[in-house]
């Protein structure tokens, strides 16, 4: 279905899980999270061609341009029995040709996710419609379908701030049911992906560099 897409044009998105490093390849009927089983990408949020959104909690406000107050944080576990956002390193899919090169995942040899992050205040079920909005305002820009975004999304990411990417700060884990998780770092990194977005400057580079 996900390659049916692709050569339709349309972008797949998917929710990168809201059960920390311990997302399950499979769910179980014992619950999503639970037991944990260790550190787990979900499936089918690792494959390539889907891009995987992953959470941030917002710091609102109208203090700065883009309505921000701070940079965002990542959307963690409030203690260590509760939901943070997923993210992981596929043991299915081997790392795609987009993904090389990035020196986070330097040693890393499977499809790393998320790709990017957005306010998952009310899980990553919030976070991948959300930027399914923010993708329907590119296409209507560009006047076009804008295919899997995952390539462009790699190339315009160096560029953080000057491409509308909010780097979310070094310093947040995504550690929840007792399973050490992922850390954000400078730039990319394996927690957040490329981090979260500010739109009017996100939506041009997206479409640039997609043209």
């Amino acid at each position: 279905a996900f390659l049916d897409a692709a050569a339709h044009n349309v972008p797949v998105l998917f929710a990168s899980g809201d059960c920390g490093p311990t997302d399950p390849t499979v769910l179980n009927n014992t619950g999503q999270c639970t037991p944990p089983i260790g550190v787990t990408a979900g499936h089918p949020v690792d494959s390539p061609w889907v891009t995987a959104v992953g959470g941030t909690i917002p710091n609102a406000g109208l203090a700065t341009v883009g309505g921000r107050t701070a940079p965002d944080a990542l959307w963690t576990a409030r203690n260590n029995n509760s939901d943070a956002e997923g993210a992981g390193v596929s043991t299915i899919y081997p790392k795609p040709s987009w993904q090389q090169g990035i020196p986070a995942l330097n040693g890393v040899t499977g499809r790393a996710d998320p790709d990017i992050a957005m306010d998952a205040s009310d899980g990553t079920s919030q976070a991948s419609p959300t930027f399914a909005g923010i993708l329907a305002l590119a296409t209507q820009l560009r006047g076009a379908a804008l295919g899997p975004v995952n390539p462009a999304l790699a190339a315009i990411g160096p560029r953080g701030a000057a491409a509308g990417i909010i780097d979310v700060p070094a310093g947040y884990t995504n550690t929840a049911y007792g399973v050490t998780g992922l850390s954000t770092a400078t730039g990319y990194d394996l927690a957040s992906g490329w981090g979260t977005i500010y739109a009017p400057d996100f939506i041009p580079a997206l479409v640039g560099q997609i043209n």
